[in-house]
């Protein structure tokens, strides 16, 4: 019974967690076709070692650098632990963590990368990052 009922769970989930699911799917085949990866399935989710620079989290996928595979630094635990805080808010979040989390993180990130004020900041101190690290216990 308790078996039937995760797999409900999991159906409920893959719909309510449908368009970061689709993107991170279309992600996926990307870079399985085009780059080398190493995948982790978690039980829930699903990691992804590839070329991508740093952390991804759209639904049951989890983007993460290749070089973080079997990584033990610190720096890497924490950044694995943070994408995985991304993951548990697109669950709480569902469709709006496209717009309440994806979008404002990946205009974050761009100016950062394009101006030197940004910069200065700390990439944490912004909300959605913070909040994925409260969500995953990761001390800053």
């Amino acid at each position: 019974m308790k078996k039937i009922l995760n797999y409900i769970l999991s159906a409920l989930f893959l719909i309510w967690e449908l368009p970061q699911n689709i993107i991170g799917a279309i992600l996926f085949c990307i870079y399985s076709t085009f780059s080398d990866v190493i995948v982790v399935d978690e039980g829930t989710s699903v990691s992804v070692y590839t070329s991508i620079k740093g952390g991804l989290s759209l639904g049951a996928f989890n983007f993460l650098q290749k070089g973080y595979y079997r990584n033990p630094s610190k720096y890497v635990e924490k950044t694995i632990l943070h994408t995985k805080g991304h993951r548990k808010q697109s669950r709480i979040l569902g469709p709006l963590y496209l717009l309440v989390i994806g979008l404002p993180s990946v205009i974050w990130e761009a100016l950062r990368t394009c101006f030197k004020y940004f910069r200065k900041k700390d990439y944490y101190s912004f909300y959605t990052e913070k909040w994925a690290d409260k969500l995953a216990g990761v001390e800053r």
